[in-house]
């Protein structure tokens, strides 16, 4: 158990950089000399990347007074460099900010698209090609580097700032749901080819249409396709899609519900990356772009 505060750790910390005297700073300070050149001992330790445990050995204090004094250590750099601390924070709310807006919103439509239902995006019917309505209506592939720079840089550190929050999970959940979804679509049209091969080559067309449709728009990282861009269906194409809807209901009996479980996971992913609520997460979590890590490699011993 640590004996002294933490403002008594940061004065010593703050001598060190100034380089007064540990006499000097004993006048202003409720402890020893050894103690001070402890601390001193910490700052080094923490300043070359020493383990807690190496720390603790050189020291004699526990490990879990190592780890208090690192919580110390980091808010003592964030207080000397605020600027720089707020501006790396903000950055990282901006790029949940970022992610957010490319996500459609399935509750109040505050994203832009057309018909009764999100699946009606654009005026075309999207409940059959699922996963193609995925990838409009959230961010292309989060894996994808070459995707992601530059308006996703700073996804490796915001991951490293919130690895337990929801939306790593959900996302994935997502893409898995919309795809094990479409493999379900594309096998009853598969066996729908023997007993109704117009039928079935009209689904296969519009899938078509979507796919491609898909692949040429959806890449954008910072905002979701227009929907004015898509061609309304005529009455004829309604009408077809329709009669295909009904089909593919009628061999997947839970085809309604798989569609309003990602829908509701959707709305989920949308209402939990609120970049208000986020932020606090942000503001606990650490990376290595952090301005105390990048500091740790500047400061003087």
């Amino acid at each position: 158990m640590l004996r002294f505060s933490e403002v008594t750790a940061k004065k010593v910390w703050k001598g060190t950089e100034e380089g007064i005297e540990s006499e000097v700073l004993l006048d202003d300070l409720p402890i020893d000399t050894s103690t001070i050149e402890r601390l001193r001992t910490v700052r080094k330790g923490f300043i070359d990347g020493r383990s807690d445990a190496e720390i603790a050995k050189s020291t004699a204090w526990a490990e879990s007074s190592i780890r208090q004094l690192k919580k110390w250590w980091e808010s003592y750099l964030i207080s000397e460099n605020p600027i720089s601390w707020r501006l790396h924070i903000q950055s990282l709310v901006d790029l949940v900010a970022t992610l957010r807006k490319r996500i459609i919103n399935p509750k109040i439509g505050e994203q832009a698209y057309t018909g009764s239902s999100i699946w009606k995006w654009g005026n075309r019917d999207w409940r059959i090609a699922p996963r193609s309505w995925i990838y409009i209506v959230t961010p292309p592939n989060l894996d994808d580097e070459k995707i992601l720079k530059p308006d996703y840089a700073y996804l490796p550190f915001l991951r490293a700032h919130i690895p337990n929050h929801p939306f790593w999970a959900q996302y994935k959940e997502l893409i898995m749901k919309a795809s094990d979804l479409q493999d379900k679509i594309d096998d009853v049209i598969i066996s729908l080819k023997k007993k109704d091969a117009k039928k079935a080559a009209e689904a296969s067309s519009y899938q078509g249409f979507l796919y491609q449709y898909c692949y040429k728009h959806s890449w954008d990282p910072k905002k979701m396709p227009s929907p004015e861009s898509l061609q309304p269906l005529d009455d004829d194409e309604i009408n077809s899609c329709e009669s295909i809807i009904a089909i593919i209901s009628k061999f997947i009996p839970e085809y309604k519900a798989k569609l309003d479980e990602i829908e509701n996971l959707l709305q989920r992913i949308w209402d939990d990356l609120d970049p208000y609520k986020t932020q606090i997460m942000i503001e606990n979590g650490r990376c290595p772009g952090c301005p105390f890590n990048l500091l740790k490699k500047s400061t003087n011993a």
